[in-house]
């Protein structure tokens, strides 16, 4: 009795794991169709064999109305083999009855029209940074997170620190991604001479690749390298196991010093929290000041300003912090550092001020020296761009002048649309007179155009209505539950 419920069992094992294999699943295109509106019909002593190349290049052909089937089976993979593919062609179908097993072809996995949302992009892209350093994989790497599926994504890092990659998209078959980009790295592997093994990454939109995979040792080598190239996500795993908060990478960085130029002013001020060395000037000469106005945080700015940095500091090249912001081309904080005293007239050593800089781009320094609560530009005051630039200390003074909060633009929802991600930044909008479910002129709330998961959060814990439709009738779920571009995560915390 235990023998017949072995084997019934066993029986029952191997109906499941094939239960899974339809023509769907091994075919597509014209041998699909072939199979289905004319082989399937066709009389007894019958047999269908197929091929198929990673490539998606398919072979096919069938026998029937045979004295024998094994009669049918041979006309079968004669025609099939007509087409000369670098696969074998297998008889997959004797009598209108599947006789694949799982293995024997490239199963058809459709291709996804998903598109990485803002979040995801900027998780992936970080966690890519934690391993790849070369400039030329990043850039790759940034691409490829663009592309679309099925895609993959090779790398190598030799002992020496070396880097090759390759990638692939839009290609037919997982296999065929894996294929190419593995090709593409070898090429670039062969080329420059790295002695390493090219390993996937990344596979679709799924990182499968591990540090340990990459050459990647711990230690302090690591760790200064990290602070060298600004790998944020790196640093803070380090210094959380202890590291030193004041370690010098080679080009006279530290850990506060990619704070501040990444804008991170959380892990900033935990920084200054440790006792960080504010102190601490890097080779070519740039303070933290100068590094922080590169970061374009408003708030990191002001904070070092308060704490007495010279706001004419200059570094080797003779630039001040006003000369950097000009490089960034950031009119917002141009007008904090003029506010703040910046002295327009000094010259960096190329014999460019600010003023010469400010005449290249048609900007009054005059003008923005003062604190206009009243002056607009794009038909938006100041509480608009204070908002949307996260300048917390900014936006309370604007509201200590009592500037007008209720119409910063046209419509409310544009200012609370357009602030940044900040829990204080919307508070502040909220307690000076702005609803957080106010409508613009086409019934849209703050909330149906937030485009981070971080930002729908933050309304959402402020009161905001998901329930509310816009002008078409539609509420902010119902605007974006088919949008590619969208992540998984403010569909689910849209959903109702």
């Amino acid at each position: 009795m235990k023998k017949i419920i072995f084997v019934f069992l066993l029986f029952l094992n191997i109906i499941m794991a094939n239960s899974n294999i339809t023509p769907e699943t091994v075919m597509y295109g014209n041998c699909l169709n072939s199979y289905e509106k004319k082989y399937i019909k066709s009389s007894k002593n019958k047999a269908f064999a197929y091929a198929m190349q990673s490539n998606g290049k398919s072979s096919c052909g069938w026998g029937n109305k045979y004295k024998t089937i094994e009669e049918a089976r041979d006309a079968a993979l004669k025609y099939c083999n007509k087409r000369k593919l670098n696969v074998e062609c297998k008889v997959i179908d004797e009598n209108g009855k599947l006789i694949v097993k799982e293995g024997d072809f490239i199963p058809i996995v459709p291709k996804s029209n998903r598109y990485l949302s803002k979040d995801e992009y900027t998780k992936y892209l970080e966690n890519g940074k934690e391993i790849i350093n070369s400039s030329k994989c990043l850039t790759s790497f940034k691409f490829y997170l663009r592309g679309k599926q099925h895609q993959s994504f090779y790398f190598a890092r030799d002992s020496k620190g070396n880097e090759v990659c390759g990638k692939s998209n839009n290609k037919f078959s997982i296999q065929e991604a894996k294929s190419f980009a593995l090709s593409e790295c070898n090429k670039d592997l062969k080329k420059k001479n790295v002695n390493a093994i090219c390993k996937p990454y990344a596979i679709n939109f799924e990182i499968v690749g591990k540090a340990e995979d990459f050459a990647y040792i711990k230690g302090k080598s690591d760790y200064l390298n990290a602070i060298y190239r600004g790998k944020l996500n790196k640093i803070k795993k380090y210094i959380s196991e202890n590291a030193d908060i004041n370690a010098i990478a080679k080009d006279g960085s530290s850990p506060i010093f990619v704070a501040a130029t990444m804008g991170d002013e959380e892990f900033f001020l935990s920084l200054v929290e440790r006792k960080a060395n504010l102190k601490q000037v890097m080779n070519n000469g740039s303070n933290l000041l100068i590094a922080a106005v590169a970061g374009e945080n408003p708030n990191i700015v002001r904070y070092l300003l308060s704490r007495g940095f010279d706001i004419n500091s200059q570094n080797d090249k003779g630039y001040t912090p006003l000369h950097i912001a000009f490089g960034k081309l950031n009119t917002y904080l141009i007008k904090i550092l003029m506010q703040e005293g910046a002295d327009a007239t000094i010259k960096n050593k190329e014999g460019v001020s600010g003023y010469d800089l400010a005449k290249k781009w048609k900007l009054n320094l005059d003008i923005l020296k003062k604190i206009d609560i009243n002056r607009k530009k794009d038909n938006c005051n100041q509480v608009f761009y204070a908002a949307k630039n996260g300048d917390v200390l900014g936006l309370k003074k604007l509201a200590e002048l009592k500037a007008n909060f209720k119409q910063a633009c046209d419509f409310d929802s544009i200012t609370l649309a357009f602030s940044k991600d900040d829990e204080r930044i919307i508070k502040i909008l909220l307690d000076n007179g702005i609803d957080v479910n106010v409508k613009n002129n086409r019934g849209e709330t703050a909330l149906m155009n937030a485009k981070t998961a971080k930002k729908v959060k933050i309304l959402l814990s402020l009161g905001s209505d998901k329930m509310i439709k816009d002008k078409n009738g539609k509420t902010a779920y119902e605007r974006i539950k088919n949008d590619k571009y969208v992540s998984k995560e403010i569909k689910n915390l849209l959903k109702y």
